[in-house]
């Protein structure tokens, strides 16, 4: 693995750690990762399997088993880490505009509004948007078939989230939900 996308990586496992930390210390409003509403302990079990392979795979590359690994060339791997990068933006956009709203599990509190704004405007669930080039990215950039498929089983395990998060949204907003999901037909990926 060269320079770059291990720098990319390690930048995508320390914004990862550091949402991980604001959970944990409760930064983050209704953070539940043990929560069974929305999936969230699965994700949570996936994605802390993920990051400990992740990091042993930037700091100590090819360690683990080499039947896991796939013959790609360095120009692939870091085709994998830009979309890794672009990944974390798009969850950086996401994040930043939900700020204070965003939750681990499905819950509101009082003070929480329909976001319909930035990457909201473009479809409603952009996160799991963001969770499709990383599965890729993580993939190609370590060529690693565990992390790949660790990250491919998290993707599909949030996207089955959806129909519980489409349900709750319009339970809490109705006909404003109603309205959004009009304007805003696409549920993850612009165009599909």
């Amino acid at each position: 693995m060269d320079i770059i996308t291990r720098v990319i990586l390690s930048m995508t496992l320390l914004v990862a750690l550091s949402l991980g930390i604001r959970m944990a210390t409760g930064k983050v409003r209704h953070s539940n990762l043990l929560a069974t509403k929305g999936l969230t302990f699965e994700r949570t079990l996936i994605v802390s399997m993920l990051g400990p392979f992740l990091a042993l795979e930037i700091i100590y590359p090819r360690l683990l088993s080499e039947v896991a690994y796939l013959p790609l060339s360095v120009w692939i791997n870091q085709l994998g880490a830009l979309l890794v990068l672009v990944a974390v933006l798009i969850r950086i956009w996401s994040q930043m505009t939900l700020k204070s709203q965003w939750a681990a599990d499905l819950s509101l509190d009082k003070e929480h509004s329909l976001i319909t704004t930035g990457p909201y405007s473009l479809v409603r669930h952009p996160m799991y948007t963001s969770y499709l080039p990383a599965a890729i990215g993580f993939l190609l950039s370590t060529s690693n078939l565990l992390i790949g498929v660790l990250a491919i089983l998290y993707l599909g395990v949030s996207l089955i989230r959806i129909p519980d998060e489409e349900r709750f949204l319009l339970d809490a907003f109705g006909d404003k939900y109603r309205q959004y999901q009009r304007k805003t037909p696409r549920r993850v990926f612009p165009g599909f």
